[in-house]
């Protein structure tokens, strides 16, 4: 594993903590990904588009950044949600993980709805309906843990409260 110098690390977190907001904000600490191309974000930094271009190819290399869909069916950047602490429940760091290791905030949102349904939490990297040929049953790859009864309602009681910046909570055809 590579490490980062002091210099890219105080980028990555300028970047990560950039005050733009609106049309010219370079990263969505929502869903952890990044709003705008190399060259913007450099601009809005203040930083070259070189130095930020290498920063990005090296949290490419280090696995960091992946290419993913977000809420808006837009493919963006997104940054490891374990990488910088953010502040999130448990339940938007699940809903991170399966979105980043999944690909698209489509899928995370069918793998959150899935471990509330059950009351499991399943693997974020290896969860996908699969089918047994021999006995038809669907199951949706590996169990992490069994949820208890009052996670399961707290996470229910989660998306539905006003703070929470998970993207069920506006799409009521996810809800049981």
């Amino acid at each position: 594993m590579m490490s980062f110098s002091k210099r890219e690390m105080k980028l990555l977190l300028s970047i990560v903590h950039s005050r733009s907001k609106q049309s010219r904000k370079v990263f969505d600490k929502n869903d952890c990904c990044f709003q705008k191309s190399i060259r913007d974000t450099a601009e809005i930094v203040g930083s070259s588009k070189s130095t930020v271009g290498r920063l990005f190819k090296k949290l490419k290399a280090e696995g960091l950044i992946r290419d993913v869909i977000d809420s808006s069916n837009i493919e963006r950047v997104m940054l490891h949600p374990d990488f910088i602490e953010l502040n999130k429940s448990k339940y938007e760091k699940w809903f991170l993980l399966a979105m980043y290791y999944q690909g698209s905030d489509d899928k995370a949102q069918k793998y959150a709805l899935q471990c509330r349904a059950d009351g499991v939490l399943y693997d974020y990297k290896t969860y996908g309906e699969v089918v047994h040929l021999a006995t038809g049953e669907i199951t949706y790859g590996d169990e992490i843990r069994r949820l208890s009864e009052f996670e399961v309602k707290s996470w229910y009681k989660y998306i539905e409260s006003y703070g929470a910046s998970d993207r069920t909570k506006r799409r009521e055809y996810y809800k049981l």
